[in-house]
């Protein structure tokens, strides 16, 4: 059965402090790379979703679940609309000569570059163990939220699993995770 507005309302305002600061943090995680310029736009916009009736909260599942589940669809939407989209690329020597002060230390561009191809490298391996863990739910959901910081009692709140069900899922997204990152 779908929730009413006031139902979406309600169990949004009675959150918990550590389901609204898991959102929060699943939201920062997830935004990157999009035009969301901060973690509440990405809440408030699922929320908004929920509340004009483009995406249904079954009330069988918890709200958070529902409302991570909204987020990771508006924002694998957007990041597909944007590489449809013709994006205008410019060189090294264009960003140069427009603002040279803000390029003066190659070297800094050098350690970007690094940090931004670990950060790719970590990304795909992530991703990897995520789209690995298919039909494995609780398994996915629990490495979002390692990837996302959160800690044991956050994640189990927030996905709303006994301990013994959240420990079996966080082996099997450790495992998967260190089978996709391979032999250091």
């Amino acid at each position: 059965m779908a929730a009413t507005t006031s139902q979406i309302l309600e169990a949004f305002q009675n959150q918990t402090p550590a389901e609204a600061l898991a959102l929060s943090r699943y939201a920062a995680w997830c935004m990157r790379g999009t035009t969301f310029s901060e973690p509440l736009d990405l809440v408030h916009e699922a929320l908004g979703r929920a509340l004009d009736g483009r995406r249904n909260w079954s009330l069988s599942d918890p709200f958070a679940k529902f409302m991570v589940t909204t987020m990771k669809s508006i924002v694998n939407g957007v990041r597909r609309r944007e590489e449809n989209n013709a994006s205008t690329h410019f060189s090294l020597d264009a960003i140069l000569e427009d603002d040279p002060d803000e390029f003066m230390v190659l070297g800094a561009l050098d350690d970007e570059r690094i940090a931004r191809e670990r950060f790719n490298t970590c990304r795909s391996i992530a991703q990897l163990a995520h789209d690995d863990l298919r039909g494995d739910d609780e398994a996915q959901q629990v490495l979002e939220g390692m990837l996302l910081g959160m800690t044991a009692s956050e994640m189990r709140s927030v996905l709303d699993l006994d301990e013994k069900t959240f420990d079996a899922a966080r082996k099997r997204a450790t495992r998967k995770l260190g089978r996709m990152a391979g032999p250091n």
